[in-house]
């Protein structure tokens, strides 16, 4: 294994997924190592995107209603795990909410919000528990189903970057996905942790937080909305109740792993402080939820100290965090699967 203790660190970028991915490998190690983690994020992109008219997510899409589909086995990885945390947040994240986006989507470029029977005619064909899953690798969708993985397909590609990193000797790295898919490797040679600065989404800074083996996920409504009819709405809809969120929020979450934290913030976004009281029974996450126009933070017992937190003073920022700190906001470039 090589020691990442007082070696240097490599830096690097690349535009993956719709956004920026950025990368700080420290230790002994080659170029060789760094340019396959980008080539496994590469792949992923080339899977989960809905982008591309042959990609494997739209041609599921496309066969909603009809026989089981063979899909590719991180397509059926990510599509079971989401399911899972569909489960355990009650429908809060469902990577089946395309039809909802689509509704959206249509209601701002026409000026006019859906209609009741449009929203509860979306809202039928969204479910994600409702994915039919066969032993020999096929999937099956639902007659009018569609799925966008933008909420969990981030960290998803990063949880597979961590795993090849240390695999080739790396015990010291962070992973920046778009400032909002985070995952902390160890910790810098010159501190105890990887230290960054959360902030709205082109407004003030919240606090520092430290990671250290730690994956952490950064969900917003603020500074990311549309307008109906003279009502501006939040991009992050609910897929239970078909609506945009209106409320602005920002959301923290801190796990094991980065598809584990981005498909809970995702889900904290939806659900509010109301959400809280769910994660804090979840075994090794903990979050913070910033609401409203004055900022109010709103937090799991354990976010402190699990993170270091340190919220910014009045008028102020926080004292500069240890180590090598980023300042880290959700840029809303690559959309999540509750966003229209």
């Amino acid at each position: 294994m090589q020691a990442a203790t007082g070696a240097p660190c490599a830096t690097d970028g690349r535009f993956v997924m719709g956004t920026v991915l950025e990368t700080r490998v420290c230790g002994n190690v080659g170029p060789k190592v760094t340019e396959e983690a980008f080539a496994t994020a590469q792949r992923f992109d080339e899977t989960f995107t809905t982008w591309a008219d042959d990609g494997p997510v739209l041609r599921l899409n496309r066969a909603n209603g009809a026989a089981m589909r063979d899909v590719p086995p991180s397509l059926r990885a990510i599509l079971v795990e989401a399911a899972a945390y569909g489960r355990t947040t009650g429908g809060a994240f469902d990577v089946s909410v395309g039809p909802l986006l689509e509704l959206w989507s249509k209601a701002a470029r026409d000026g006019a919000p859906p209609s009741p029977a449009e929203i509860t005619r979306a809202r039928a064909k969204v479910g994600a528990e409702r994915i039919e899953f066969l032993d020999d690798g096929a999937v099956r969708l639902p007659a009018g189903m569609a799925i966008d993985l933008g909420g969990i397909a981030k960290g998803f590609a990063l949880d597979q970057m961590a795993s090849d990193l240390r695999a080739a000797g790396v015990e010291s790295a962070f992973l920046d996905f778009g400032q909002s898919s985070l995952l902390a490797m160890g910790a810098p040679p010159d501190a105890t942790a990887w230290s960054l600065w959360l902030r709205r989404p082109n407004g003030p800074i919240v606090g520092s937080i430290s990671l250290r083996d730690r994956a952490a996920s950064v969900s917003a409504t603020y500074g990311h909305s549309f307008e109906v009819a003279g009502r501006r709405y939040s991009h992050v809809v609910d897929p239970r109740s078909g609506l945009p969120i209106e409320e602005e929020r920002l959301a923290v979450v801190v796990a094991s792993d980065a598809s584990r934290a981005e498909a809970l913030s995702t889900a904290l976004i939806v659900l509010g402080e109301g959400g809280l009281p769910l994660l804090e029974r979840l075994p090794g996450v903990e979050a913070l939820l910033v609401r409203g126009p004055r900022g109010t933070l709103s937090k799991t017992s354990g976010f402190e100290a699990a993170t270091d937190f340190s919220p910014a003073r009045p008028g102020g920022p926080p004292g500069a965090p240890s180590g090598s700190a980023q300042k880290i906001a959700p840029d809303g470039s690559s959309p999540s699967s509750s966003r229209p």
